[in-house]
């Protein structure tokens, strides 16, 4: 588990929040309301709340919303690079930067059990309408944890522009925590959702990506993710537009380079140039497998050659999802 740093207890709910003007209620955002423009707005109402979710209550924002908090960013900088402001809203100018409209439609979060009474009255006196959908125990993402630890809630708030009759609504995935801010360790996922969002800035989960490499597969929309991973967040990612790239964890995928006349360890058959060629990853044996043999490897838990044990689970996963979206290493 991952220990957040935590800063003074005391909540003042009456300190101004940052953009207090342009982003809550007020004449600059009515103006902005009167505009029309759902993106900007829904930026303004969501980034604005992040904010707000870890400065004023030390919680720690984490997964898509961190994400696309960073790919919007950097598109934005990059447009303004090289176009004017007056341009920016045109979807036709520099289509490759589109993402400068991406807005995170939820935020998951960690925060303390204490301060969510406080945050839901925040809410409130912001103009939002708050809506629970289901509290359930973190037990069912990971029966490792004590139950009663930490304790999710889904819900909705809405905005209601009240003028113009129009309302926006954001996904609120609250963790709560029965002590202190402390990550639990989660499903595996992809790289691009590894980042969190404290008090003092956005940083890296303990993982094996540095802060760096996440941020450059999130400015290059590559994810990379364990073959255990949900079709459902695959495919949900996939959509999005994300080159999706695959870690195995028992077996390498490639297709065959060497020209050196080699055979199938089950069948003996001599694999040819160009095909698929299926190496161990988890032992030094340099053996290979054949595309139709590699269903053969599961009879056993161990390496064939040198019988190093190998998760059978893992064994499982990689094929899977080999053979349902035919990825190949790097």
């Amino acid at each position: 588990m991952a220990a957040i740093p935590q800063t003074d207890e005391t909540l003042d709910d009456n300190v101004p929040d940052e953009c207090e003007e342009t982003c809550w209620p007020g004449s600059m955002f009515q103006t902005i309301l009167d505009t029309g423009n759902k993106s900007h707005i829904n930026w303004l109402l969501t980034t604005t709340l992040m904010k707000n979710i870890v400065n004023r209550y030390d919680a720690v924002i984490f997964g898509g919303a961190v994400r696309d908090l960073v790919l919007h960013d950097h598109n934005a900088s990059t447009f303004y690079k090289i176009s004017t402001r007056d341009k920016y809203d045109d979807a036709t100018i520099y289509p490759e930067l589109s993402d400068r409209f991406l807005v995170p439609t939820d935020i998951d979060f960690f925060m303390k059990k204490t301060h969510y009474d406080k945050f839901k009255s925040y809410i409130y006196r912001r103009g939002f309408y708050y809506a629970e959908e289901k509290k359930i125990d973190l037990t069912y993402i990971n029966p490792l944890l004590a139950y009663g630890q930490y304790t999710l809630i889904k819900s909705e708030i809405i905005f209601v522009d009240k003028k113009n009759t129009k309302t926006y609504s954001i996904k609120l995935d609250t963790i709560l925590c029965l002590g202190e801010v402390v990550i639990p360790q989660m499903d595996t996922d992809f790289s691009v959702n590894k980042l969190l969002m404290t008090r003092n800035g956005i940083v890296a989960s303990n993982c094996e990506w540095s802060y760096k490499q996440i941020l450059d597969h999130i400015h290059a929309k590559e994810a990379y993710c364990n073959s255990t991973i949900s079709d459902r967040r695959y495919e949900k990612l996939q959509k999005k537009g994300w080159k999706l790239i695959t870690n195995y964890s028992t077996f390498v995928f490639k297709l065959r380079t060497n020209e050196e006349e080699e055979c199938c360890v089950i069948c003996l058959d001599t694999l040819k140039l160009g095909e698929l060629e299926i190496t161990p990853r988890e032992c030094k044996c340099k053996y290979s497998y054949c595309k139709s043999c590699l269903k053969y490897s599961l009879k056993s838990s161990q390496c064939l050659m040198c019988k190093q044990n190998m998760c059978e689970n893992k064994k499982k996963c990689d094929i899977l999802m080999y053979e349902k979206y035919q990825l190949l290493d790097k």
